[in-house]
């Protein structure tokens, strides 16, 4: 055997043997190839997600500024029965004006 026989035998025999390398790198590239185009895809949801989160949080802040407040329920109620003394108070005035003048 010459010595280019002899290389041509060793190639041969490292290719067989480094096969089940190669066969396992090929089977775990794709499996990664896989996952990646599975993250680009969750990627793209969670935006989606996030999107519409952020859109609900901007109508939810939007509602609370235009819902009313215990306090200021609180202060509208005392401004109508203030209002409602007050007119109470002009009725019992007239009343008893009207009195008077049957009287």
């Amino acid at each position: 055997m010459n010595d280019k026989e002899l290389l041509q035998a060793i190639s041969t025999l490292i290719d067989e043997k480094l096969q089940p390398i190669n066969t396992r790198l090929d089977s775990i590239e794709t499996k990664m190839t896989t996952m990646e185009a599975k993250m680009t895809t969750m990627e793209t949801r969670i935006t989606k997600v996030e999107t519409r989160m952020t859109a609900m949080e901007t109508k939810m802040t939007t509602m609370e500024a235009k819902m009313a407040t215990k306090d200021d329920l609180r202060e509208f109620s005392n401004m109508i029965l203030s209002e409602l003394d007050r007119v109470q108070e002009k009725t019992n005035q007239k009343f008893n004006s009207l009195k008077l003048k049957v009287m």
